[in-house]
């Protein structure tokens, strides 16, 4: 093969890889639009600098307040690079608490059932089987976790949807929920997905507001 073959060959592969990926973008782009319309939030894309547009692409955010008291900002977050950059849904919250303590929750997949039950993962549990079969929950806190997820109905809120929880986790720093997730928002599927990991968030923002008028003499153990 000629070498001009060749450089052409490369560049229709180039092109076509381009357009590939320039089409999943903007369909990414047209979804977040929907999501931000459906939770009624501001539609954001922070414009690169010329010379960086060539280098990656640009990712659109949703900002706004949430349920008309919690701010909330949704966005795409990339780890790695090249061969190895993942791409990650996720937001923050803010529940407009102070209460100190570190929280976790994630699905309990195979792999983590698995390392839980070589006494590799080490969780706490609440003494409620059903939920602690399907989550590990971690805190620098028990007692905190415990009374968290004291109330059945948040419980069940979250046994009803915790395929929504699959490569994916809640964190709770210092007043403030943070969500990521290996996913993207490419279907309406996702869109779904991601609507309810919203809603799911907002049930734990609530019930932290709740406990600030809670002090650990009112905590108490599960029966």
């Amino acid at each position: 093969m000629e070498i001009g073959s060749v450089i052409i060959f490369i560049i229709v592969i180039f092109l076509v890889v381009a357009i590939v990926a320039s089409n999943f973008q903007e369909k990414i782009k047209e979804n977040m639009a929907i999501l931000g319309q459906r939770l009624n939030l501001e539609y954001k894309i922070n414009k690169p600098s010329t010379f960086s547009a060539f280098l990656r692409y640009t990712q659109p955010e949703l900002v706004g307040v949430i349920s008309e008291r919690y701010p909330i900002r949704i966005y795409i977050k990339a780890k790695g690079s090249g061969k190895n950059q993942v791409y990650y849904m996720a937001f923050d919250l803010d529940s407009r608490t102070n209460k100190p303590y570190r929280f976790t929750l994630m699905h309990e997949g195979f792999f983590r059932k698995l390392g839980k039950a070589l006494g590799v993962q080490k969780d706490i549990e609440i003494r409620d089987d059903e939920f602690d079969s399907q989550f590990i929950i971690k805190s620098d806190n028990a007692l905190f976790a415990k009374q968290l997820l004291v109330d059945p109905e948040l419980r069940d809120v979250f046994l009803n949807q915790y395929n929504l929880l699959n490569n994916g986790e809640f964190k709770i720093e210092n007043g403030k929920l943070f969500y990521e997730g290996i996913k993207s928002i490419y279907n309406s599927r996702e869109i779904d997905n991601m609507e309810g990991l919203v809603k799911m968030a907002l049930v734990l923002v609530k019930r932290l507001e709740e406990m600030e008028s809670e002090s650990f003499t009112d905590f108490k153990e599960f029966n």
